[in-house]
């Protein structure tokens, strides 16, 4: 009888594993490739008063959660957005974004201030998610060129 017992009980822990094994591949089925959101291609200009902005970095936040996308500004102010690789996009949706662009800091600094001497060459509100009022809403199958002229007001 203990053998009989025995056995149920690993036919049972068998059957409850399968289950937590199903339902968790289950949960994950409409999320894509390895579990990730679908993005698409973004890019665009960044200009500040007119300008090409040469030097920053851009992230884009997905409001109905997601990961976030990023990218970094070429000379001409040229960025390609990407949340897996470099280059694949962002999550399709609505964004809130902010662009940070800052110089100098070459002087040695201390470790408890690793931003001294930097300076940033816009405003600061476009650092800030809540502040920046940019957004963006990204879309799939279409040319997502998103450009972003930022104002020093």
């Amino acid at each position: 009888m203990r053998l009989l017992e025995s056995g149920l009980t690993g036919s049972r822990r068998f059957v409850q594993a399968l289950a937590v094994v199903g339902f968790a591949l289950i949960g994950s089925a409409g999320c894509g490739v390895k579990g990730e959101f679908e993005t698409a291609r973004v890019h665009g200009k960044v200009t500040y008063d007119g300008r090409p902005l040469e030097t920053g970095s851009l992230v884009f936040v997905p409001v109905g959660g997601g990961p976030s996308a990023q990218a970094n500004l070429d000379s001409s102010g040229n960025y390609v957005l990407g949340t897996y690789s470099l280059s694949d996009g962002a999550v399709l949706g609505e964004h809130e974004v902010m662009i940070v662009a800052l110089t100098g800091g070459e002087g040695p600094q201390e470790a408890s201030d690793p931003n001294a001497g930097l300076k940033s060459l816009i405003p600061s509100r476009y650092g800030d998610l809540k502040k920046s009022g940019l957004r963006a809403t990204v879309q799939a199958d279409i040319d997502n060129e998103i450009n972003f002229d930022l104002q020093p007001r």
